[in-house]
């Protein structure tokens, strides 16, 4: 029998154990492309396996190659070996999607550059995380510095390279080549798992049976909660495949985006003996808002399936999850707890509750036990605690009763969290829990960008503190007022990132100002769900106001996907709304609503306009863009003024000459400039002896009337199809382009 080399064994034991490896190369690129090379030459690996890297491997082998920002390639496939090139850009959300597709026995190859400098590297990936500022910067490079103390913690000396499941190889410390067979071809170490997938476990059989048995009730909801590689899409799979064919039901699948539900798919397609037409797949919007400009004797051709399964229902809003779940009277609900699809316990905290009302019967099921690897594997503890994905482990050590409990708010900085891991845990897992689109890169962007602000509000004692409450804000603006750039703004040329308040007002007012003043915006808030009700979030917000009024800044503000719940919380604190989405994101299925307010007197009145312009021109989408805002969100978005904003909603004025002289000089869109081009259209049509003046870059002009074009498009806009089929135009950009051309045609030279 021939000697087990060292690596050989290594991959004999991943194989055995139904473990992954981890081995970190590190060193210059060309190095670790070369031993990378040679690794894979000696477990001759195949097409199930993956470079990912903005260059081509040079191992002569048939393995495939993916460029980082194709990586979602990756949701659905059996991966046998990964190549990770850290220097094309270290991405923590690229690493745990990719290694989420390495199976039972495979190999994860990380080449990262030399630790002692890497935190000096310019990665690449910092480009997600870079924001216009007045003055240059540098990122802070500490989740770099946390990253090499994971690995270094992974280092073995030389002529024990092999003895470990996860290590760390160093350029200085290593020899020119791997003590590597020239093939382990002969030992049969295929990473590939031998069993069907697609052949449920015991777990995965109870949820099939458990979905089966809801089928048969009148009204109930199940919900399916499962970390990753615990098979949750397959077993959803399997579970609707034996609805499809022993039962008449209607089914409708929906999840934020169609590769989440790849597997869930393919499950299903594994047979044919069913009819395809009562299965359906729907984005999130999709399903609620397919058509806003379609009449409500058309609206009861959603709501009669018989099943509804919602996937990765974490990473939806719970106000659309709620409006998703009253169009079927069976629902089941699938989420991951943990990973980069969203905040899986924050989610279960909150929604639970909810649907024990809604339905008669509520179902919670669990895979606990991993299907594509062991449930100890060595690389998912390793992952789970470099990129904190494993926040369920964070509990308060408060013991006290909580009517006695003492809380402190103080500030905290990235370099703090650095050297306190508790800290930083406990302060992420509440982060996780705030937001729906919760990533592993925003631990990233939490430790490394200089221009974010954070405050916690602890309890406990001095030395016993634990995190309950977190306040983290983004700095915008503070650009000299004669910066070229701010021009560029208002002229919607360009949109600078990490300004998402203070360009959003330059752009739609004109006004340059709002780049100049200096704001902070609040990106996220959360409260420990033990310690809610109690006023501690307005504490926070307080706090970080008296730190605005020491520091000069001009004002605060924040943007968040609307629902009244959320914008009675943000009333409470006299803040103006200031800008509503036209369209819905399609992960959460809301609109963004912008809000500010002013720690300036001077920027008292200006904010209060911009305020009442937002209500105005609210009333004028509601007509079109934003026909199916119900009535109470309306009111709730336009205050108690509502005579007020009623007649100026059809009230041509000076503000809309200017509005109008922008979109013909393409400073604004036409979704921007459609209230005061609709203003026009119906006071002119009222008031047909007036002139409109407008002063274009090119010459002053008088409107004299509103051309047959101009007129269609403000009644049936946004439908452009139906507006260009009319005029036989191409399609949108023609169509405005017309418009354009007709409002010009119809004027006459000063």
């Amino acid at each position: 029998m021939p000697e087990i080399h060292p690596f050989s064994l290594l991959m004999q034991r991943l194989v055995s154990n139904q473990h992954r490896g981890l081995l970190v190369l590190s060193g210059s690129q060309a190095w670790c492309h070369s031993r990378a090379t040679e690794v894979l030459n000696a477990v001759d690996a195949d097409q199930s396996s993956y470079w990912l890297s903005q260059y081509e491997p040079k191992c002569g082998l048939a393995i495939r190659h993916l460029r980082p920002n194709r990586i979602k390639h990756l949701l659905g496939n059996d991966v046998a070996y990964l190549v990770v090139d850290g220097w094309e850009g270290f991405s923590p959300d690229g690493l745990a999607l990719a290694s989420g597709a390495l199976c039972a026995g495979g190999l994860l190859i990380l080449l990262v550059p030399e630790l002692e400098s890497w935190n000096r590297f310019e990665d690449p990936d910092y480009l997600r995380f870079t924001a216009l500022r007045p003055s240059a910067y540098r990122m802070n490079g500490y989740f770099i510095d946390r990253c090499c103390r994971f690995f270094q913690s992974l280092s073995v000396t030389q002529g024990n390279y092999w003895s470990a499941q996860a290590l760390m190889i160093d350029e200085s410390d290593c020899p020119r080549s791997f003590d590597l067979p020239s093939s382990l071809a002969g030992h049969a170490l295929t990473p590939l798992p031998d069993k069907d997938l697609f052949q449920p476990t015991i777990d995965q059989q109870k949820v099939i049976s458990s979905i089966k048995g809801l089928s048969r009730l009148s009204s109930a909801v199940c919900l399916l909660e499962a970390d990753r590689g615990r098979g949750k899409s397959v077993a959803l799979g399997l579970a609707i495949q034996s609805l499809l064919t022993s039962t008449q039901l209607t089914i409708a699948v929906i999840a934020p985006l169609a590769n989440n539900v790849a597997n869930l798919f393919t499950a299903i397609e594994t047979t044919t003996a069913f009819n395809a037409s009562r299965l359906s797949y729907y984005a999130v919007d999709e399903l609620l808002y397919r058509d806003t400009g379609r009449s409500k004797s058309h609206e009861s051709d959603i709501t009669c399936y018989d099943l509804l399964v919602i996937d990765e229902a974490a990473a939806i809003p719970l106000p659309v999850l709620y409006k998703l779940s009253r169009l079927a009277p069976r629902v089941v609900l699938s989420t991951t707890l943990n990973g980069y699809e969203g905040s899986g316990k924050g989610f279960s905290l909150r929604f639970k509750e909810g649907l024990s009302y809604q339905f008669e019967q509520l179902f919670v099921l669990n895979l606990h036990h991993a299907i594509r690897w062991s449930n100890d594997d060595p690389l998912e503890i390793f992952l789970n605690q470099l990129l904190l994905l494993d926040t369920k482990s964070v509990v308060c050590s408060e013991t006290k009763p909580l009517v006695d409990v003492q809380y402190q708010i103080r500030k905290v900085t990235a370099k703090q969290l650095l050297f306190d891991e508790c800290l930083l845990r406990q302060v992420f897992t509440l982060l996780m829990q705030a937001h729906y689109q919760s990533r592993p890169s925003d631990l990233r962007q939490l430790l490394d960008a200089p221009y974010l602000t954070l405050w916690v509000l602890e309890c406990g004692e001095q030395h016993d503190r634990s995190v309950v409450g977190v306040l983290l804000c983004c700095e915008e603006g503070g650009f000299d007022q004669d910066d070229k750039l701010l021009t560029l703004i208002a002229n919607g040329q360009r949109r600078p990132q990490g300004n998402l308040l203070s360009q959003s007002l330059v752009q739609r007012s004109g006004q340059t100002a709002w780049c100049h003043y200096r704001s902070l915006r609040v990106m996220r808030i959360a409260i420990d769900p033990d310690h809610r009700r109690k006023g501690l979030a307005s504490q926070l917000i307080e706090t970080m106001e008296a730190y605005l009024t020491q520091h000069q800044y001009h004002y605060w503000g924040t943007s968040f996907g609307f629902h009244s719940d959320l914008l009675h919380f943000w009333q409470r604190f006299n803040i103006d709304m200031v800008n509503l989405g036209l369209h819905r994101d399609k992960a959460s299925g809301l609109r963004n609503l912008q809000l500010i307010k002013p720690m300036s007197a001077k920027l008292i009145e200006a904010s209060k306009q911009a305020s009442q312009n937002f209500r105005v021109d609210l009333m004028a989408y509601k007509a079109s863009y934003l026909n199916d805002l119900s009535d109470a969100d309306t009111d709730i978005l336009t205050g108690s003024n509502q005579g007020t904003i009623q007649t100026e909603a059809f009230s041509y004025s000076v503000r809309d000459t200017k509005q109008l002289q922008r979109f013909l000089d393409d400073e604004i869109s036409f979704d921007q400039a459609y209230p005061a081009l609709r203003r026009f259209v119906y006071a002119k049509q009222r008031t047909e002896s007036k002139n409109k003046f407008i002063q274009t870059n090119e010459n002053y002009f008088y409107l004299n009337e509103c051309g047959d074009l101009t007129v269609f498009a403000v009644d049936h806009a946004p439908q452009w199809r139906v507006i260009a089929d009319k005029f036989g135009l191409s399609g949108r950009r023609e169509v405005i382009q017309a418009i354009k051309t007709e409002l010009i045609q119809q004027t006459r030279s000063k």
